[in-house]
């Protein structure tokens, strides 16, 4: 239960307040009102929810709450958890570290350099050159091209977070807004929470469209990298397919010829290969699947798997299935919908961002 002088209504003097009531306060949530009279911004609602409870609509799920982060520098602040790192290759490559998805990441990386070598020197170099051989190379290779390329975007791209600590009297004056708008104000980042943003434990950070954080890419899915995660899992599912179809043949092969001449390793080394190949192979296939098909039903419908978690009312305008579509691939159907290197529609985004701003 809240104290008296936090439950009723009280005028926000600082906009670092909530900050400084301590962890206890940590996980509320709190808009602004533009009071009727005083042209103020009022605190008009205090709503302490508890760790495990997430049925209230002004709670956001156990997962991704959190305590405050603070970071004096949005660009390149590199002591923070998130941010832009200008150290890396590519200049203000978004970067979380997180020792967990920095593991994940670099494992998905090591098995499908691992599926790589299986399928190369145990499945076809030690066979005799055929077209067959020579067109699964360098299918094989292209799909693992692309699920890197994937990967390392899905990674490396700002998933679309919102700015830090922008809730400030002049930005939320700039806003406009009229006489009982209402805006959001996350207490962990400090910062204007647009419609559809949610604050992510891992990433410190509010990401606009936020879907899940997911491990193996290190990064939250939100509205500016769907795109190349559903990619990734996509690719991910062909090469698994492929590798599939490659080791019942290449097993077949073998057990004819018993076993001999069917690698230069030896049986046993290549019968170990094999097997964790293939079970990589199922395990993964499964996985990215059912990842993918998750996705592009999210897309469709319009609605992040944190929204369908909540199962409550939207409040935005949904988009029909090709609009959504457009949203996260580009304007119009086209290869570049297939390619990582291809960015989704900018002006698409920035027009819906400025909407969800326009709060």
């Amino acid at each position: 239960m809240l104290n008296n002088q936090y439950q009723s209504k009280s005028k926000i003097t600082d906009f670092k307040q909530l900050e400084d009531y301590g962890d206890e306060f940590s996980n509320m949530r709190y808009h602004l009102v533009k009071n009727l009279s005083h042209n103020k911004y009022y605190n008009a609602k205090f709503r302490y929810t508890k760790k495990n409870y997430s049925d209230d609509e002004d709670n956001e799920d156990n997962e991704y709450d959190d305590d405050i982060y603070d970071c004096d520098d949005e660009k390149y602040c590199c002591d923070c958890f998130c941010c832009r790192c200008p150290w890396l290759i590519l200049p203000n490559t978004w970067c979380v570290k997180d020792v967990c998805g920095i593991v994940c990441a670099s494992i998905t990386w090591l098995l499908v350099i691992f599926a790589e070598f299986v399928v190369i020197f145990v499945f076809i170099l030690p066979k005799p050159f055929t077209i067959g051989n020579f067109l699964n190379t360098i299918i094989f290779n292209i799909l693992a091209f692309l699920a890197l390329s994937s990967h390392s975007f899905a990674m490396l791209t700002d998933p679309g977070s919102v700015p830090l600590g922008n809730a400030t009297p002049e930005m939320i004056e700039s806003l406009s807004l009229g006489t009982g708008q209402i805006i959001y104000r996350c207490p962990r980042c400090i910062s204007i929470k647009p419609v559809r943003a949610h604050h992510c434990s891992v990433c410190k950070r509010c990401i606009k469209k936020m879907d899940h954080h997911c491990p193996w890419i290190n990064n939250c899915v939100g509205e500016a990298n769907q795109k190349f995660f559903v990619l990734f899992t996509l690719y991910v599912f062909l090469i698994s397919t492929h590798a599939i179809i490659l080791i019942i043949t290449h097993t077949i092969e073998c057990v004819d010829n018993d076993w001999l001449q069917c690698s230069s390793f030896s049986p046993a080394v290549t019968l170990i290969l094999i097997i964790f190949l293939g079970f990589e192979s199922l395990l993964f296939g499964i996985f990215t699947l059912v990842m993918f098909c998750t996705q592009v039903s999210a897309i469709l419908s319009d609605e992040t798997q944190i929204e369908t978690l909540k199962n409550e009312e939207p409040k935005w305008v949904k988009k029909n299935r090709w609009s959504s579509l457009q949203s996260v691939f580009g304007s119009d159907f086209n290869i570049c919908w297939f390619s990582p290197f291809s960015k989704p529609n900018s002006k698409y985004i920035l027009s819906t961002l400025n909407k969800l701003m326009d709060v």
